[in-house]
């Protein structure tokens, strides 16, 4: 009877140790996820690429190193601002230029307009319909501002501009180039 006992207060012993060690180790815990709650927001969170998903599940934003994506309710494109390149007229076409950001919208996920710097440094837009029938393209140049419209075909129906001179330029054309010119005499 005696050696029950004594293997009884052994057991016993070893359940007090046991639930110490538990309990230690419990406290340890919340102490731990405690002292991590407290921490505040960090003050920079990198990463190579970020996107925000909507409730539905779909991508509202994608922004990568050099972009940012803006999607609409359909997932398709709604704007778009990334890094331009370009080449200047002269040099190979292997040393692309970065002259700044663009920045890009579109409708139903086909571009509608576009503004970005030219090589030259000065301001360019570039306003188009989603099929791409015609284009409003306004550019700031040395000798001043510049508009050119084309018809859906691609011709150049509508010019307006400075030339190298200062002096203004109109002109109004159809589609095979003919038309008016109004100078200043």
């Amino acid at each position: 009877m005696q050696e029950v006992e004594s293997r009884l207060a052994a057991v016993e012993r070893q359940l007090r140790i046991q639930r110490i060690v538990i309990t230690g180790l419990l406290v340890a815990l919340v102490a731990l996820v405690g002292y991590g709650a407290t921490e505040g927001v960090p003050d920079v969170v990198r990463a190579r690429k970020f996107e925000a998903i909507r409730s539905d599940g779909v991508v509202g934003i994608k922004v990568s190193g050099d972009s940012l994506t803006v999607f609409d309710n359909e997932g398709q494109k709604a704007a778009t601002s990334t890094r331009a390149v370009a080449w200047k007229p002269g040099t190979p076409t292997d040393k692309a230029l970065d002259i700044g950001a663009a920045f890009i919208l579109y409708h139903k996920g086909l571009r509608v307009a576009q503004f970005m710097p030219s090589p030259e440094g000065a301001g360019e837009l570039l306003l188009t319909s989603a099929n791409h029938d015609g284009r409003i393209w306004l550019k700031m140049a040395d000798s001043g501002g510049m508009i050119n419209v084309t018809n859906k075909t691609g011709d150049e129906v509508v010019q307006i501009y400075a030339d190298e001179y200062g002096v203004g330029y109109i002109g109004a054309f159809n589609r095979q180039g003919r038309g008016r010119t109004l100078t200043p005499r």
